[in-house]
C-alpha cells in the first residue's frame, strides 16, 4: 500500500493525537475548552515573538490600531503558504483571533515593546548557573551602569507573581558571578492587563534565592554522582 505522505501536518502536534488520548473521555464542552486553551497558549507565543520582534527592530508602537495592523501583518507573512498561495488554516485562525484582541492586551504589548525599546534591552535572554537543572529566559534584560533590568510580558488574565523575575535575577548574578550588593538597582516589571507592576527587590531577597539555587544544585550533584550515577 502507498500510504499518503500528509506533508500539511510534518512537524505538527494534533490537539487530538493518540499519544495523549484523555481527550477519548472528554464531552463537547471539555472538547472546545481544550482547544480554546491550547490557543490562547499559542496565541500568547505568537505575542512574544512578535513583541521580540518590534523591539529587536526597535520599531516603537504609535497607536493601538497600528499595533495591531502590524501584527496581523506579521502573522500573515508568517504562515502565508506559498504553495498555494493562501494563508494557512492556522494563520487564519490566528488572525481571527487577534482580530477580536481586547484592548488591555494590546495596550500591555505596547507598553512593553516601547520600555524596551526605550531602555535598550535584550530580548530573550539565557541565563544559565547550571545546564541541566537551573536556568531561564528573560523575556528582557539589560545591565547597564549597574543597573539591571529585567521586565515581563504576560498576555494571559491570571495575575502573575514577582517570583519568576526574582529567579531570574538570581540566575544572572550566578551566571555573571555578580553580587546583589553591588547592584545599583534592581528593576523587574510584569506587563499585563494594561498594567505595569513594578518591584524592587532587597539585597537579602537575592542572597536567600541564590543561597538556595547553590544548596539544592550542589544536594543535586552530590545525589546523582554517587556512584557514577548521571541523568
Amino acid at each position: 500500500m502507498n500510504f499518503k505522505k500528509h506533508l500539511e501536518v510534518s512537524g505538527g502536534h494534533a490537539i487530538f493525537g493518540a499519544s495523549q488520548s484523555a481527550w477519548l473521555r472528554y464531552d463537547e464542552e471539555k472538547m472546545v475548552e481544550r482547544v480554546n486553551s491550547l490557543f490562547a497558549k499559542n496565541l500568547g507565543t505568537e505575542i512574544h515573538e512578535f513583541a521580540r520582534s518590534q523591539i529587536d527592530m526597535k520599531i516603537r508602537s504609535r497607536s493601538i490600531k497600528s499595533l495591531k495592523d502590524s501584527f496581523m501583518t506579521y502573522i500573515y507573512r508568517k504562515y502565508f503558504d506559498e504553495e498555494k498561495d493562501c494563508l494557512s488554516p492556522y494563520g487564519e485562525k490566528l488572525l481571527s483571533g487577534i482580530s477580536r484582541m481586547s484592548k488591555d492586551i494590546l495596550t500591555t504589548v505596547q507598553m512593553y515593546i516601547n520600555d524596551c525599546i526605550g531602555y535598550v534591552m535584550t530580548t530573550e535572554q539565557k541565563l544559565v548557573y547550571d545546564p541541566v537543572y537551573f536556568f531561564g529566559t528573560a523575556d528582557a534584560i539589560c545591565y547597564r551602569d549597574n543597573i539591571l533590568r529585567i521586565f515581563d510580558l504576560k498576555s494571559g488574565r491570571l495575575q502573575a507573581h514577582m517570583d519568576q523575575l526574582l529567579v531570574y535575577v538570581a540566575f544572572f548574578c550566578l551566571d555573571y558571578q555578580i553580587k546583589p550588593e553591588e547592584l545599583k538597582q534592581i528593576d523587574l516589571r510584569i506587563y499585563q492587563n494594561a498594567q505595569v507592576a513594578c518591584y524592587e527587590p532587597s539585597v537579602e531577597e537575592i542572597q536567600t534565592i541564590m543561597a538556595k539555587i547553590i544548596r539544592d544544585r550542589k544536594a543535586l550533584m552530590d545525589i546523582f554522582s554517587e556512584g557514577g550515577t548521571q541523568l
